[in-house]
């Protein structure tokens, strides 16, 4: 089999999956999302309890958001994140489900096609598997790249399981932490220093493919590294979906004393 055949083994399947969830997630879930959220996200997001209507609202962590146009903002910025993750975990259980890369050439594994490896190539459907026996290839002259078909249920499932429940509990701290932030103003920074992250280790994954570090890169090694990949990319959803800027400028005006009924002038001396 060619080897551009054996990209759209992991391809065909993802894009289909993710084609039917786009649509359930327009056409079916949207008009459902501030259930969704509250069920998926109750850590962090309540319906305030008090009966009394003066006080009718949210609860981000022990944020009170009272306005209708806020409170929209932040159903939409997690449904938002949650559509991400759940999209993440779909690409992710297909790459590890139905193919498996090796880069050694054994002449005897009738199971698996080796190629000449390139890191960058426009002709992978017109490429014919390499002689394992060759002398090239025996010597190391010529580097492969080996594709096994596979069904790696328990690999994928275990990579993608993990990622969710490591990815909830990261937004959970998340958005204790970015409520601490004093200044509204820092979360550009913060926003673009995320977003830095993700570009850097992006850019690292695709350096490795012209070294040979990209060997390692191989079973359980593999889906530890799209675990990582896929939650820093959760993790800046969370940060740029959410509104922050206004969660923060209403979580200090809701401390200030004139907020809690204290007044500071009752104390001073006649």
């Amino acid at each position: 089999m060619k080897e551009g055949y054996y990209g759209l083994i992991s391809a065909l399947p993802t894009a289909l999956v993710s084609f039917v969830f786009l649509y359930i997630v327009r056409y079916i879930l949207y008009g459902k999302r501030k259930k969704i959220v509250l069920s998926a996200f109750s850590g962090i997001l309540s319906e305030k309890s008090d009966n009394s209507v003066a006080s009718e609202g949210w609860l981000f962590k022990k944020v009170v958001i009272g306005n209708e146009d806020l409170s929209d903002k932040v159903f939409l910025g997690l449904f938002l994140v949650l559509c991400t993750l759940f999209m993440s975990l779909f690409v992710m259980f297909f790459q590890l489900l139905l193919l498996d890369v090796s880069y050694d050439c054994d002449e005897d594994d009738k199971t698996k096609d080796c190629f000449k490896y390139e890191s960058w190539s426009t002709k992978r459907f017109s490429k014919d598997p390499v002689n394992c026996s060759s002398a090239a290839v025996q010597n190391g002259s010529v580097q492969v790249v080996c594709y096994k078909i596979v069904f790696n249920a328990g690999l994928a499932m275990g990579a993608s399981y993990g990622t969710f429940k490591f990815s909830m509990v990261l937004i959970n701290l998340a958005a204790t932490g970015l409520l601490m932030i004093k200044q509204a103003k820092h979360i550009k920074a913060l926003r673009i220093t995320v977003a830095f992250l993700c570009l850097v280790v992006f850019a690292a994954l695709i350096a490795v493919q012209f070294t040979t570090l990209r060997v390692h890169f191989v079973s359980e090694t593999l889906a530890t590294t799209f675990q990582m990949l896929y939650t820093l990319l959760i993790g800046l959803s969370f940060v740029f979906y959410i509104p922050w800027k206004e969660l923060i400028t209403l979580k200090n005006a809701q401390n200030e004393p004139e907020a809690t009924g204290v007044d500071n002038t009752a104390t001073d001396p006649v």
